[in-house]
């Protein structure tokens, strides 16, 4: 709600970053609570191992922003962001050893960026192990606008990632 996802809720503004087709295994915070509730309660499955969990089984920017303009009954201004630069400066910053500044960049490719992004983990999905159930794009928009508000402020910094000087 606050950015990083490419939406600036108050300002009705999106970035698109790539396609926006990309699948994005995300998890709302109150479906992590309740993820994390129920390990506690039996944390022996969960012991010394990773947990993967995803509410979704097609979310994408696309969706998002779809699924935003219909629960606000507004159009966004769209940015669609060639997001290669963005990749490609984060990667030879990290070559010099220039870790702060290629960290943001990096972030983001993790996310969004198709051709090698590390993001797509449905097949490791455990959500029956911890009680979480599937839900619809338009069920996690609508509980997050009425969590945090349809005038909601982005982060600028984290809102709009730019490629870094090279």
């Amino acid at each position: 709600m606050k950015g990083p996802a490419g939406f600036d809720i108050a300002n009705r503004r999106a970035r698109i970053y790539g396609t926006g087709d990309n699948i994005l295994c995300w998890t709302p915070l109150p479906a992590m609570g309740l993820a994390v509730a129920n390990m506690l309660r039996n944390p022996e499955p969960f012991m010394n191992r990773s947990i993967f969990i995803c509410p979704f089984s097609d979310l994408t920017q696309n969706k998002l922003l779809t699924n935003l303009e219909k629960a606000i009954g507004e159009n966004f201004d769209v940015e669609n962001v060639d997001f290669k630069l963005i990749n490609e400066h984060a990667r030879i910053a990290l070559e010099r050893g220039e870790a702060a500044k290629a960290m943001k960049g990096l972030a983001v490719s993790n996310q969004f960026y198709e051709d090698d992004c590390g993001n797509d983990f449905r097949h490791l999905v455990e959500n029956n192990l911890v009680g979480m159930e599937m839900m619809s794009v338009e069920e996690a928009v609508k509980d997050a606008l009425e969590r945090y508000g349809k005038d909601c402020k982005a982060v600028e910094s984290l809102f709009k990632v730019v490629p870094y000087e090279i």
